[in-house]
């Protein structure tokens, strides 16, 4: 899930949100963390691959309530170059 904002001609920022119940009992409807990946892409003339930056971000959650929003920032993991090939339902 996430979204995505054109910034430029071909270029386009990304904000991408993950929840991560890894460390709750089975069945538990609160996240454990809430990881932000933003991304900033530029897709080429073809429109079939792009390139461009991540950064991840992990905070923890303030609501147990869904959706679930960020609360104080725990650790900025990851981060660096992307590449992308378009794929086809076919």
């Amino acid at each position: 899930m996430g979204a995505w904002t054109k910034t430029g001609r071909s270029t386009y920022t990304l904000k991408h949100v993950a929840l991560d119940y890894s460390m709750q009992p089975v069945g538990s409807t609160a996240p454990t963390v809430i990881v932000i990946i933003r991304e900033q892409v530029t897709v080429d003339h073809s429109g079939n691959h792009f390139t461009g930056w991540f950064t991840a971000d992990i905070y923890a959650p303030y609501s147990n309530a869904l959706p679930a929003t960020p609360g104080a920032h725990i650790a900025q993991v990851g981060g660096g170059t992307i590449t992308g090939d378009r794929i086809t339902a076919d």
